[in-house]
C-alpha cells in the first residue's frame, strides 16, 4: 500500500509500513478512498529513522498476547527471556514494546530490540517467528 505524505504543497510517497501503527495523531493520505492526519516534515524524518517491526509481526506479538501464550524470547543482544506474554505497548515517544510476565512481575521488552519469538504453549497458532 502506498502512503502519500502531504508537507505544505510538497508531497512524498513511502511503501510497506504501518505508520498509523507508530504515529499517532497525524494524518496520512493513503491512496484511495481512506483520509489519515497529515504529518510534518520533521516527524516524518523522525518516524522514518526509527527502527520499527513490520504489520504482520505485530500480529504474530497481538496473537500471543491474545491467547496468553508462554513465549521465549532472544533479543537482539543473544539475552534469552521466558514468560508469559501479556501485551504491547506504544508510549507517548513512540517507542513499542511487549510485556511479558515472568513470575509475578512483568517486564517491557523493546521490539526494535526482538530477534526470535519460540512459543512454549503446546498447540498453539504458530511456533517461531524471527524478526
Amino acid at each position: 500500500m502506498a502512503v502519500t505524505q502531504r508537507v505544505g504543497m510538497r508531497q512524498t510517497a513511502c511503501t510497506g509500513m504501518c505508520l498509523t501503527d507508530v504515529v499517532q495523531g497525524v494524518i496520512f493520505e493513503f491512496k484511495g478512498n481512506y483520509n489519515y492526519p497529515i504529518i510534518t516534515s520533521s516527524e516524518w524524518r523522525r518516524v522514518m529513522n526509527q527502527p520499527t517491526i513490520s504489520c504482520d509481526l505485530h500480529d504474530y506479538l497481538e496473537l500471543a498476547c491474545m491467547h496468553g501464550y508462554r513465549v521465549r524470547l532472544t533479543l537482539k543482544n543473544h539475552q534469552i527471556l521466558e514468560g508469559k506474554a501479556l501485551d504491547t505497548l506504544t508510549t507517548a515517544e513512540k517507542q513499542e514494546y511487549l510485556i511479558i510476565g515472568i513470575g509475578h512481575e512483568q517486564s517491557r521488552i523493546e521490539l526494535n530490540q526482538l530477534k526470535k519469538m519460540e512459543v512454549l504453549t503446546p498447540d498453539s497458532k504458530f511456533k517461531e517467528v524471527s524478526f
